[in-house]
């Protein structure tokens, strides 16, 4: 009984080359696998391989495509990110940052919020006071001190120690 495997794309953003991937797929064919390709519905079987000749190279040519586009693709955002490098003395790589600091949009540097970095400091001192994680979450909860990250049920040890 033959199964049946459905593929979006040839390659993915690391896929093989074309030749690994046409081995990978004679080898998955040969196990009485049909694979069926989402783009264009092509239907590859063991006894197609073998036989059909032009459906060999339409699965090459999609192959070679395949792995093109996700090479072009690759390079596009690796040069994306490295301008952004050589431009973050500048600018921030992002708008992510800590919970304690907002990035200014119209500077485009952080600045911190003055009344979270308060806390963040709190849980610096009570930890070299030798208060455990655990502990400062709980002192924290106990006294009503709102989170500063995406929590809304209060602190946990884990996000003590994520800032810590």
């Amino acid at each position: 009984m033959a199964h049946t495997c459905w593929l979006k794309t040839w390659t993915g953003s690391l896929g093989p080359p074309p030749l690994v991937a046409l081995n990978q797929l004679q080898e998955i064919v040969s196990r009485g696998v049909v694979v069926v390709t989402l783009t264009d519905q092509r239907v590859y079987r063991e006894d197609t391989l073998a036989e059909d000749f032009s459906s060999l190279l339409i699965s090459m040519v999609s192959m070679h495509r395949a792995n093109e586009e996700s090479k072009l693709k690759s390079e596009r955002l690796s040069a994306a990110w490295q301008a952004k490098r050589e431009n973050a003395a500048n600018h921030p790589l992002t708008s992510r940052c800590p919970a304690w600091l907002e990035l200014d949009p119209e500077k485009l540097t952080f600045r911190v919020i003055e009344a979270k970095a308060k806390v963040v400091r709190r849980i610096f001192d009570m930890t070299c006071d030798g208060m455990g994680k655990a502990s400062i979450a709980k002192s924290l909860n106990m006294e009503g001190e709102k989170p500063i990250g995406r929590s809304k049920r209060g602190w946990y040890a884990s996000y003590v120690d994520k800032l810590l």
